[in-house]
């Protein structure tokens, strides 16, 4: 993360730097992966790492190079839907508590808005209140509000266990994730997307974190927020 000497992280340049390293992290998984193929890898769920009967595969089954190379693809856009929500998740929090160091602000609560729920309150708190921020209540709003379209994708995502069926002309990811809603029992809910659809959903989020991330270096270094600590 980089920062000025005010202590105000540069956001835009912390994104550039990022998407070096992700090109950089993606050639290293890569190596890796093609290393593991010429070795016998302990198949998911039992199945046999010759069986083509079912081609049910995630990383841990022994594919073949056309179908190792989309898995490699749909693992880095895992990786990289995980890497934007967390970014975004990360701004809420740094918001709060850099305009809790604020007197207009400082009845915000002392305490980690833990849940996306309470991220998204603080930022909503944040807009309306008298002080500095508010004349940029329409944006905070709108990032505020946007964020809950993106919950199911990460629940998916991060928490879900990832199989590809190729099976069908066209691959399709498959995630499968346990919830429990409240006052309901357990339930086992499943996501189904083609790569292109995968791909769409990741330039989606992609775009939004690119939105707060602008956002927040505007409110950072324009009102200016000091550092949280």
């Amino acid at each position: 993360m980089t920062t000025d000497k005010n202590g105000a992280v540069n956001w835009p340049l912390a994104v550039a730097v990022g998407s070096a390293a992700g090109f950089v992290g993606a050639a290293v998984i890569w190596a890796g992966v093609r290393k593991l193929q010429a070795s016998k890898v302990r198949p998911y769920n039992g199945a046999s790492p010759t069986d083509r009967a079912t081609r049910f595969h995630d990383l841990t089954i022994d594919a073949g190079n056309a179908e190792e190379t989309f898995l490699v693809s749909t693992q880095l856009l895992r990786g990289k839907i995980i890497n934007h929500f967390a970014n975004v998740e990360f701004i809420f929090a740094d918001l709060h508590f850099r305009a809790r160091q604020l007197s207009a602000y400082s009845w915000l609560s002392p305490d980690l808005p833990y849940t996306i729920k309470k991220r998204i309150a603080s930022v909503k708190a944040l807009a309306t209140a008298d002080g500095p921020l508010r004349i940029y209540e329409k944006d905070l709003l709108a990032i505020a509000n946007e964020l809950p379209r993106f919950e199911k994708l990460r629940q998916f995502v991060a928490h879900g266990n990832m199989l590809v069926d190729f099976k069908r002309e066209r691959p399709i990811i498959i995630f499968h994730v346990y919830d429990q809603p409240k006052q309901s029992q357990p339930i086992l809910s499943e996501r189904k997307n083609t790569l292109q659809e995968f791909h769409s959903s990741y330039m989606d989020l992609a775009l939004f974190s690119e939105r707060v991330i602008i956002l927040a270096h505007k409110i950072i270094t324009g009102v200016p927020l000091p550092p949280a600590v």
